[in-house]
């Protein structure tokens, strides 16, 4: 079950992004938080399978979907409830950050 899961993050996720985080990275993190429960909507200020903040999402770029805007106040939601987006967050907020 496990090794489907991390299968299908790194399939939705690709290799590795330019911040360095891989694959089995992001997928650690995927369980750890929500056990990759791509249907987890939001619940307070956190939102999506990575359990993104706006501030966060802020912080690692403001990431979107393709043709959204990054300055449409419903462009947090949709990118951090979307997979592959979130990832791009995650990876984002990781290469802001890293030492």
């Amino acid at each position: 079950m496990i090794a489907g899961v991390f299968l299908a993050v790194a399939i939705v996720y690709g290799q590795q992004s330019s911040s360095g985080v891989s694959d089995i990275c992001l997928g650690c993190i995927c369980e750890a938080i929500s056990d990759c429960n791509i249907t987890t909507q939001c619940n307070g200020d956190t939102c999506g399978l990575f359990r993104i903040t706006w501030p966060y999402w802020s912080d690692g770029g403001k990431p979107v979907l393709k043709f959204d805007n990054p300055e449409d106040p419903g462009a947090y939601q949709r990118c951090v409830t979307d997979p592959g987006c979130a990832a791009a967050a995650v990876s984002g907020y990781m290469a802001r950050f890293s030492q």
